[in-house]
């Protein structure tokens, strides 16, 4: 009975693995997905076709740059960075695309935001990003963001 029950478990984790293994993947039905995927080909021809780079998702808690710089999709990032995004734009819960990159610890994602103008210069939001880098990140970025700051 147990060879049995193991012989049928065998088969069925290999069934599964030969079904997981078929390529199959999602496919974004729009720019916000496209970016959260990291599918730079989807992005691009959402861009192609007119979607804003800045758009708000409909619930608006996210733009795509948002879900690129959280997810740490480094290729959709530096896409959406040339064709425009505001790397500074807050939506949702007020949370930039850099604190964002921040708090998921995408340091490669925090590093070209700043490079592009993401570093905020209100006191406020400075003291924000500040203490996320501190708090909340890793070592690695508290260390590149208080560089910044000293």
């Amino acid at each position: 009975m147990t060879k049995c029950r193991l012989t049928f478990f065998s088969v069925a984790i290999a069934a599964l693995l030969v079904v997981c293994s078929c390529g199959s993947r999602v496919e974004p039905t729009n720019i916000w997905e496209a970016a959260d995927f990291g599918d730079v080909d989807a992005l691009r021809e959402y861009l192609d076709s007119g979607v804003d780079v800045n758009a708000t998702n409909p619930d608006g808690r996210g733009t795509p740059i948002k879900g690129a710089a959280k997810f740490g999709h480094m290729a959709c990032v530096e896409l959406l960075i040339a064709r425009g995004a505001d790397v500074t734009q807050r939506s949702g819960p007020g949370v930039s695309p850099l604190e964002d990159a921040i708090i998921f610890r995408q340091l490669d994602v925090v590093k070209i935001l700043v490079e592009n103008g993401a570093m905020p210069t209100d006191a406020v939001e400075l003291q924000d990003v500040k203490n996320l880098a501190n708090h909340v990140s890793s070592p690695e970025i508290k260390k590149y963001i208080n560089s910044l700051l000293d």
